[in-house]
Parts: C-alpha cells; sequence; structure tokens
C-alpha cells in the first residue's frame, strides 16, 4: 500500500488542487479516478503525483491519457 499525493492544474496550469490518496492497492484504479476528476472537471490532463518521496509523475500521466482515451471513447 502507498500514499500518493497528487497536484492537480488547471487549463492555465495553475494548481487547481492537491491530493492525498491513502492505502492505494490498486494504481490501475487510482489513475481512473484520477482520469474521471480530470474529465468531469475539465482540468488539465497533467498531474503531478510522488509517493513515498519518488516522483511517479511520468508513469502516472501515462496511464491517465489511457483511462481518459478510454472515459471519451464511451462517451
Amino acid at each position: 500500500m502507498k500514499t500518493f499525493k497528487v497536484t492537480f492544474f488547471d487549463k492555465e496550469l495553475d494548481v487547481f488542487k492537491v491530493e492525498t490518496f491513502h492505502n492505494v492497492t490498486d494504481q490501475s484504479a487510482l489513475t481512473m479516478h484520477i482520469a474521471i476528476l480530470i474529465d468531469t472537471l475539465e482540468l488539465h490532463e497533467y498531474v503531478k503525483a510522488e509517493a513515498e518521496g519518488k516522483s511517479y509523475t511520468q508513469v502516472i500521466n501515462y496511464f491517465i491519457q489511457i483511462d481518459l482515451n478510454e472515459i471519451r471513447e464511451n462517451n
């Protein structure tokens, strides 16, 4: 289980909010949840993600793009 700190940005790349996700066991579910938030709130498709002092930004954003494509194909 990991704790992820995720920074969301608005379309102008200003910080929209920072949210902490505790006890993450399914990172796929986490990225889908983030993608849903981005799509629903019309946020920038890029987030900053950290866990245990390490950056997970690149990998999280990669999977968010896949999830966003899936969400948009189904709408």
